[in-house]
């Protein structure tokens, strides 16, 4: 039947999760058909950003044409803009580093994994590991990206039983 939804309570609009709504239904027959009421549950995705509308926010505390680029590091911790917009850190803040290892036990071998808790608004990036067995360039080869929510790992194809030298790293870029 045609017709149209709408929030019963238009102001209040609801925020970013999920949670019930009440809506009325309003038919395009209204002769022969009432409107009605009901509980849906909605849910509203966070607006996703990108990495100049980021710096450019007054939170962030960056200063255009000085420090905002995404290879600057204002706070000089050795982390980049473009890597704290990545993990949802502060780049004008020294912080710890946000990126984790651990070991994780398939079969009967261990392998090397990289763990991140990504930027759920940044949507104009790929989250890249790859893994060597030296440091040097054309040497790293990319192993599958796990995304797990926010959440998101990389692990090691060559077991730590190997006696190998291994590196894992975590590379970040804008999307295509």
């Amino acid at each position: 039947m045609p017709g149209s939804f709408a929030f019963t309570a238009p102001s209040t609009a609801p925020s970013a999760g999920s949670a019930p709504h009440s809506v009325t239904f309003t038919p395009g027959d209204s002769i022969n058909y009432q409107t009605a009421t009901t509980s849906v549950s909605v849910t509203v995705n966070p607006a996703q950003t990108n990495f100049a509308l980021w710096a450019s926010e007054a939170a962030q505390g960056l200063t255009n044409g000085i420090n905002n680029t995404p290879m600057d590091d204002p706070d000089h911790d050795g982390i980049s803009n473009l890597m704290e917009y990545a993990l949802n850190t502060s780049p004008t803040l020294a912080n710890p580093c946000p990126v984790v290892h651990d070991f994780v036990a398939t079969g009967a071998n261990t392998y090397l994994r990289l763990n991140v808790l990504k930027n759920p608004l940044a949507g104009d990036l790929d989250y890249i590991f790859e893994v060597a067995s030296e440091i040097a360039p054309g040497s790293w080869t990319e192993v599958p990206t796990i995304y797990t929510g926010n959440n998101v790992s990389g692990t090691d194809t060559v077991a730590t039983t190997s006696s190998a030298k291994r590196f894992i790293r975590l590379k970040v870029k804008f999307k295509p």
